[in-house]
């Protein structure tokens, strides 16, 4: 066998390989723009989930300090009685 004939087996099982992984994972590898467009989908949802997340934490910390202060000031103004 040359290396011109390995080297065409090689790349066709790599291909074959590679489409049964996609098929696997529930992906058509005869359609990549497809395939793109689903992971920039899967990627904004992420980026949107994490910023929601980012919003939500710090809100419970804005309120949670707001609580704190309102308890410091409520002290500080029975303690000046």
């Amino acid at each position: 066998m040359d290396p011109t004939e390995l080297q065409r087996l090689v790349r066709e099982a790599a291909e074959e390989g590679t489409e049964n992984v996609l098929l696997r994972l529930g992906l058509d590898a005869s359609d990549p723009l497809k395939v793109q467009k689903d992971f920039a989908y899967i990627r904004q949802q992420r980026e949107t989930s994490e910023k929601i997340g980012g919003f939500i934490r710090s809100s419970l910390i804005a309120i949670a300090l707001t609580g704190l202060a309102s308890v410091l000031v409520m002290g500080v103004k029975e303690a000046l009685k």
